[in-house]
């Protein structure tokens, strides 16, 4: 940790590279007088996601966030039924459905920690009809709840939830620093560490655990080879190699699947039925959850490989991230166009919308792979 967070709490320990937000966040911890609502903004791969968890943590631990006891363990992970974390579910925002039921939810008392915290990703996506209805909880909540909300900028964000919030900001993290700290916490090798931030779009959490999981290099192989070979691929090629990317980024929704109905079992005799009704709806959340950022990871390898196709194309090669696939994406930039890429990377934001509008995940993929095989090669 820096000087400026050296009186942090424990769970901010992994957070040394924003100085300046852990700095506001201990600091409120301190005076024991948190806000009720606090908007995180910065860049992917600031931290911001896990600096929600570690102020949540913090808030929800007896001792104030001392990293070592069952409380902040979970909520670390993302394990704690008091603390919710909450995505969009529309195709481009938060349902209004969504936002009454969270009004709802935090309405009750906290199960097992001292405050009930809820993380709301991309606060930038609340419209103005789901702001409407989270308004007055926003601004008046129970005692005992806390909302952390998270966006890339202020701007971004509506101005009457804005103003709700006490704004904490969280800087860009240098890629050479990115590379550092992936190589320091995964333990590989700076070149692995590089790889494993280019197929995660720049996070730093996502990207170690992704070069710690030999599951994710295999996907990223196999991906990113797919690509490299489109051109030589038919139609039923591309939808074999589809197929195959369906099956290997969907194996963790199904462990997930598992691990939740075994913990359902060994609580049932614990919960009541509002407690167990609330933890089906996270569980279901959850999967929902799991499903759009598996499917997100493959977008953003192929948003990856598109970036140094284009790269190459423009006559930077030393700008290609992908280093190991290098002498196939040259060859690929000299067959493509900017049309087809830009093409390209269209086709990666409709897949995840026809995602968010509960389309199978496989028939979206499928018609990713068949839709950058015509972008770019005709």
């Amino acid at each position: 940790m820096t000087d400026a967070s050296a009186s942090a709490p424990q769970v901010f320990a992994d957070l040394g590279a924003q100085p300046g937000a852990v700095a506001l966040l201990s600091a409120a911890l301190a005076s024991g007088r948190a806000s009720h609502a606090y908007l995180f903004v910065g860049p992917t791969g600031a931290l911001i996601h896990e600096a929600a968890r570690a102020f949540a943590a913090a808030l929800a631990c007896e001792n104030g966030g001392c990293g070592a006891c069952d409380t902040c363990a979970r909520v670390l992970r993302g394990a704690h039924q008091d603390v919710v974390e909450v995505a969009p579910l529309g195709a481009r925002a938060y349902l209004v459905e969504q936002i009454r039921d969270l009004v709802v939810e935090a309405q009750y008392a906290p199960v097992a920690a001292r405050r009930k915290v809820f993380i709301l990703a991309r606060a930038d996506l609340m419209n103005q009809a789901s702001a409407n209805a989270f308004l007055k909880t926003l601004e008046e909540p129970p005692a005992n709840v806390c909302f952390i909300l998270m966006a890339p900028t202020e701007t971004s964000v509506l101005p009457t939830v804005l103003s709700r919030c006490q704004v904490v900001r969280f800087r860009a993290i240098p890629a050479a620093e990115g590379t550092a700290l992936v190589s320091e916490r995964a333990h590989v090798a700076p070149d692995r560490a590089e790889l494993a931030l280019a197929a995660c779009e720049g996070s730093v959490t996502d990207a170690v655990a992704f070069a710690t999981n030999p599951a994710s290099w295999q996907l990223r192989g196999r991906v990113l080879a797919a690509l490299c070979g489109l051109d030589r691929a038919d139609g039923w090629g591309a939808l074999t190699a589809a197929k195959s990317f369906g099956e290997a980024w969907t194996a963790p929704v199904e462990d997930l699947k598992t691990a939740q109905k075994e913990t359902r079992e060994r609580e049932r005799e614990f919960l009541d039925a509002r407690a167990m009704k609330e933890q089906d709806a996270r569980d279901k959340r959850a999967q929902t959850a799991a499903t759009a950022a598996g499917f997100a990871r493959l977008t953003s390898l192929v948003r990856g490989w598109l970036a140094d196709v284009q790269a190459a194309q423009l006559g930077m090669p030393e700008r290609i991230a992908n280093t190991d696939f290098a002498g196939d994406i040259l060859r690929v930039a000299g067959m493509a166009n900017a049309d087809g890429i830009r093409r390209g990377l269209e086709a990666c934001s409709r897949a995840e919308q026809h995602i968010a509008y509960n389309v199978s995940a496989q028939n979206a993929l499928d018609a990713l792979v068949l839709e950058l095989r015509a972008a770019l090669f005709g």
